[in-house]
């Protein structure tokens, strides 16, 4: 009797099991609403996907984060404004915030000296009653103030062409198959010896072009007229998750250039939607999704649901974390991530962790502009002085607290403790999303950053792209596997498509506006930026004004190449005191 009820016991749990694992599996549970999030329709492949990225500072929605600091800016703003401390602003007030409030917009510093926003008071008085409140400037700010989340988008040079692409793939092609093995792939930076002309150790087309043909490649010829072909369409889409005709139209030009559609719109073939998905958009039931139909495609469930976790996060928490996801989204350690689509998504970040000594550095320029137009030396600064400093001159309005026509060395120290902090916390607890133009075959996946050339770095990827996109699992790679690719880069502040910055930094530009200055403008400790010969993030040897020995010391996982986080980690604690006055590395000369 006993063996009878195990037996039954054991076949009803065998039973059970089996249900269970012919049951069809459910898909993952869609991840509850998050404040701010932002949608990518990707376009291309078998289908166009839909992806929802939400990112977080310091554990927290970067919107929610964003408005706590705007808040605290506005409010000590006010309260330096408010000279008679009556709680409003008068028109003499208030006009004193024009130039700053230009600084704390978050404008391209290359823009900033071209713009200029006349002081209209009645902007800020909007009931009219001739002086302004907190809740009046906090409207105004609403208006003109950056998002918590900017999305820009960058458009590469036409510096490769397709008629390069295949001569690199040529030259890798050792054994002339037609494809790519994983050993022709790791010899990639080989062709950097062999063929870099001019030795800036980067791989340009020219450089391939002229292996097989000392006559340098001419440029393409232009349409007749002189009129340039029309800009080719994103096939990454920012979207609001609304019906939208326009982007409608945008979807059907990223197709019709790519030879699919016709006059009355997209087919289910030309889309990969399958019957039930194609059926739903197909409202008038013609067989074809016209732009209006189109509009409503980011009207579906996410594919896909990333959260980016920027600054200070949760142990064992990966920068990239994938709540939900139709297709593989494998990370790094170091803040890369890859989303295996047809385009392919290349996704980069760093923490975005603070820099302790930016706020410093700021404060040492306002400081050393005040000592240079304090010229009779009594510790004030008066308009006259002012006006000849082109640092502090749209400024002294501002930093004249009691509006007694001078500024006192105490005025400018409470400005810079009082408001300036606040100002700059707002500029760094925003994030933004920077969006690459297509990339083309091979050269397109390996240019990480779009800048037309190929460093060391760049070439030493090229072994790893089999297993990402090897699709028959023959061990190569061939022509018809490379998909077309997108550089995608999230960071706090001002992102880039160069090597990110450890830390999210500030800095004063010759106007006293704060802000963010890109690679181009110098990243890293100054020996680090003046070695960095050809601005590509990395100093090598031949780059390196000093001995092997203190070279391999600075290269601390062996690569060959002095990183930018290496570079950070070898600047003493003396020359970070200093600014930017970087002693360099023991036993290198200084350039």
């Amino acid at each position: 009797m006993r063996t009878c009820l195990l037996a039954g016991c054991w076949a009803a749990f065998l039973a059970t099991v089996l249900s269970v694992a012919s049951a069809p599996s459910a898909p993952p549970p869609v991840p509850p609403p998050h404040p701010g999030a932002l949608k990518l329709l990707v376009l291309g492949g078998k289908r166009p996907a839909l992806l929802q990225l939400r990112v977080e500072i310091d554990g927290k929605p970067v919107t929610e984060v964003f408005a706590t600091a705007q808040e605290k800016y506005l409010t000590r703003l006010f309260r330096w404004l408010d000279a008679n401390g009556d709680g409003v602003l008068s028109k003499a007030e208030a006009q004193r915030i024009a130039e700053p409030v230009l600084a704390s917009l978050g404008l391209d510093p290359r823009d900033a000296d071209n713009i200029h926003i006349a002081f209209n008071f009645s902007a800020l008085d909007e009931n009219g009653d001739g002086k302004v409140t907190l809740a009046e400037l906090r409207e105004y700010h609403a208006l003109l103030a950056p998002p918590a989340l900017a999305v820009s988008f960058h458009q590469s040079p036409n510096l490769v062409d397709d008629r390069y692409d295949p001569l690199l793939f040529n030259h890798l092609d050792t054994n002339k198959d037609g494809k790519l093995s994983v050993a022709e792939l790791a010899a990639a930076p080989g062709l950097l010896r062999k063929l870099d002309a001019d030795e800036d150790e980067q791989l340009s087309g020219a450089d391939l072009a002229l292996e097989d043909n000392p006559r340098p490649v001419p440029p393409p010829v232009q349409p007749q007229g002189g009129r340039l072909p029309r800009p080719e369409a994103s096939g990454v889409l920012v979207v609001t998750g609304e019906e939208d005709a326009s982007l409608g139209e945008q979807i059907l030009q990223y197709y019709y250039q790519r030879g699919l559609g016709d006059e009355q719109g997209l087919r289910r073939s030309d889309l990969g939607l399958n019957a039930m998905e194609f059926a739903r958009f197909d409202r008038n039931k013609d067989g074809c999704l016209d732009a209006t139909e189109l509009g409503a495609l980011t009207t579906q469930p996410a594919d896909s649901v990333i959260t980016v976790h920027l600054g200070n996060r949760a142990p064992k928490t990966s920068l990239f974390e994938v709540l939900r996801s139709s297709l593989p989204f494998p990370t790094t350690p170091v803040g890369d991530a890859t989303w295996r689509g047809d385009p392919l998504l290349q996704w980069h970040s760093r923490s975005g962790l603070l820099d302790s000594q930016g706020q410093k550095t700021i404060e040492d320029a306002f400081r050393r502009a005040f000592a240079t137009a304090d010229v009779d030396r009594n510790g004030r600064v008066d308009a006259r002085e002012a006006s000849a400093n082109r640092f502090l001159a749209p400024l002294f309005a501002t930093l004249d607290h009691n509006l007694d026509g001078q500024v006192q060395e105490k005025e400018l120290n409470d400005y810079l403790t009082q408001v300036l902090s606040a100002q700059a916390e707002v500029l760094l607890q925003r994030a933004s999303l920077l969006i690459s133009s297509r990339g083309r075959g091979l050269w397109g996946l390996l240019d990480t950053n779009r800048d037309g050339v190929l460093s060391l770095r760049e070439l030493r990827q090229a072994a790893d792209l089999v297993q990402h996109l090897d699709r028959n699992g023959d061990g190569k790679l061939a022509p018809e596997e490379i998909p077309e690719s997108y550089q995608i880069v999230v960071a706090r502040g001002q992102a880039n498509l160069g090597a990110q910055p450890l830390l999210a930094r500030l800095s004063v530009n010759t106007r006293g506006q704060l802000t963010q200055g890109a690679l181009t403008e110098g990243v890293g400790p100054m020996w680090f930026r003046k070695m960095d010969r050809n601005h590509d993030g990395d100093v090598s040897l031949q780059e390196f004004l000093g001995s092997r020995e203190a070279f391999r010391k600075l290269d601390r996982n062996g690569d060959g190449l002095i990183s930018l986080e290496e570079a950070e980690q070898a600047t003493t604690p003396e020359s970070r005191e200093n600014g930017e006055r970087s002693k360099g590395p023991r036993g290198s000369i200084k350039p």
